[in-house]
C-alpha cells in the first residue's frame, strides 16, 4: 500500500462469483496507480479487504448505518468509492448512497436501476424493453407482490443517485442507450467490464453429424431455464442429432443426472476454473444463451470465449451487441421461438454452417487479444480524482 497513491473503495455483494472476479481483476489491472479497499456486503455482515490481496475473504466490520460509506472513506483515507452492486438490506443501502458526501461512481451490472425485477423481463418471462410509461410496469408488478410497487417513484430515487454520480459506467452501449430515457443529467459512459478469465483454450473440432450445445451457470427463467428444458424435449422428440449439456442447474432441476427422460444432462454446481475441462469433457462445441431478456454484459460469454467456444445468442442486449462485434458467434433475431433456436443448431451441421463454426470459433479464441492493457475505468477514476491524495484520520 503507498500512501502517496489516491485509493478507492469498492463496494460490492459478498455472494461472489463473475462480480467479484470483475472487481478483483479491475483492482489488480490498476494496481499500479490506485490503492484498492473492497468492501464485500451481505445481510449477516461487511468484510473489508485490503489493497494488498483484495481476493481475501476480509475482515468483518461493524456497520453503523448512519454514513457508513463516509465513515469508511475517512478511516481508510480513500479518494472515492466505487459502487457495483448490493444484496438486502436494499432501502437502507439506497440511503446510505443518496447521503454519500465523498466522490463516487458507478458501474452498471444489471438493470435494477429502473426496473424493481432487475432484468427488465416480466413475469411470464417476457421482455418489456424498459418502458418510460410507468403503468405498464406497474400492471407488471401487480403480479409480484412482494416487490415495490411504485415504479415512478423507484425511478425517481435510483435516478437520484445517478445523477449525483461522478460516473455512470455502462459496459455496452445498449445499457447505456436503456437508462438514458429515464436518468436524465447523468455521466452515463460507455466503459467494457474488465476480466479477461484465468484460462485460455483452443477451440475443439467442429460438429460433424451431431452438436453438443452447453450452457453455463445457474439457469432460472430469465436466463432461458424453461427454454432449454422445451429445446431438450423437442429435439428428443424430432429425433434431432443435438445434446444439451447444462453445466450449473436448472430452474427444476440439479445435477449431475439426466432428465427429462434422458433429453439434458444437468451438471450441477461447478468451480471457474473447472470450466475448460468440463466443457472439453462433454464435447461442447459451443455454448447458448437462450436468455429471456438482455444482458448488461455476460461474464460467461468472456468465459466461453477463452474456452474456445463461440456462442449462440438472441439478438438482443450485451449479447447480440458482444457476438456482434466480435463476429465469435451467431445472433437469433427471432429469438422468442424454439424453432429459430433448433434451426440454427441444424444449419450448423450443414456443409455451410460448419465453415461458419470454423471461423466464429477462430474469432472466439482471439476475443480477448484487443484487451487494453489500461483499463478504460482507469481514465474515469483520473478524471473525477486526478490530483486526490490519501487523506490523514
Amino acid at each position: 500500500m503507498n500512501r502517496e497513491r489516491p485509493g478507492i473503495l469498492h463496494i460490492l455483494h459478498a455472494g461472489g462469483g463473475g462480480l467479484d472476479a470483475h472487481v478483483c481483476e479491475l483492482a489488480h489491472a490498476t494496481s499500479a496507480t490506485f490503492d484498492h479497499w473492497l468492501l464485500r456486503i451481505d445481510t449477516k455482515e461487511w468484510r473489508l479487504s485490503a489493497p494488498a490481496d483484495p481476493t481475501a475473504v476480509g475482515t468483518p466490520i461493524r456497520v453503523r448505518w448512519g454514513h457508513p460509506f463516509d465513515r469508511l472513506c475517512r478511516a481508510l483515507g480513500v479518494a472515492g468509492c466505487h459502487v457495483h452492486h448490493a444484496l438486502g438490506w436494499r432501502r437502507r443501502w439506497l440511503r446510505a448512497l443518496a447521503s454519500l458526501r465523498a466522490p463516487f461512481g458507478i458501474s452498471v451490472h444489471d438493470f435494477s436501476w429502473i426496473c424493481p425485477r432487475l432484468h427488465l423481463v416480466t413475469p411470464d418471462t417476457g421482455y418489456c424493453a424498459g418502458p418510460t410509461d410507468s403503468t405498464v410496469c406497474a400492471q407488471c408488478l401487480r403480479r409480484e407482490p412482494r416487490l415495490d410497487r411504485a415504479p415512478r417513484r423507484w425511478r425517481r430515487n435510483h435516478a437520484a443517485i445517478l445523477q449525483r454520480a461522478r460516473f455512470v459506467a455502462c459496459p455496452t452501449a445498449y445499457v447505456r442507450d436503456t437508462l438514458a430515457p429515464h436518468i436524465h443529467d447523468a455521466a452515463l459512459d460507455v466503459v467494457p467490464h474488465e476480466y479477461r478469465p484465468p484460462f485460455r483454450r483452443a477451440s475443439p473440432p467442429p460438429p460433424d453429424g451431431e452438436i453438443t450445445v452447453a450452457l453455463i451457470g445457474a439457469m432460472g427463467p430469465e436466463k432461458g431455464g424453461l427454454r432449454v428444458e422445451q429445446l431438450a424435449q423437442r429435439t428428443q422428440a424430432a429425433g434431432l442429432p443435438i445434446r444439451w449439456i447444462v453445466i450449473g442447474n436448472t430452474i427444476h432441476h440439479g445435477g449431475p443426472r439426466a432428465v427429462l427422460d434422458g433429453a439434458l444432462f444437468v451438471h450441477g454446481g461447478y468451480r471457474r476454473e473447472e470450466l475448460p475441462d468440463l466443457l472439453a469433457d462433454y464435447g461442447a462445441h459451443l455454448v447458448a444463451f437462450p436468455a429471456e431478456g438482455p444482458e448488461t454484459w455476460s461474464l460467461t460469454l468472456d468465459e466461453a470465449w477463452a474456452c474456445g467456444r463461440p456462442a449462440l445468442v438472441p439478438n438482443l442486449g450485451a449479447l447480440g451487441e458482444r457476438v456482434g462485434k466480435t463476429g465469435a458467434g451467431w445472433r437469433i433475431s427471432d429469438w422468442q421461438t424454439d424453432e429459430a433456436w433448433l434451426a440454427w443448431l441444424q444449419w450448423l451441421l450443414t456443409t455451410e454452417g460448419r465453415d461458419s463454426w470454423i471461423a466464429a470459433a477462430e474469432r472466439a479464441c482471439h476475443a480477448h487479444d484487443g484487451t487494453p492493457t489500461v483499463p478504460p475505468v482507469t481514465r474515469l477514476y483520473e478524471r473525477f480524482y486526478p490530483n486526490t491524495h490519501r487523506q490523514t484520520r
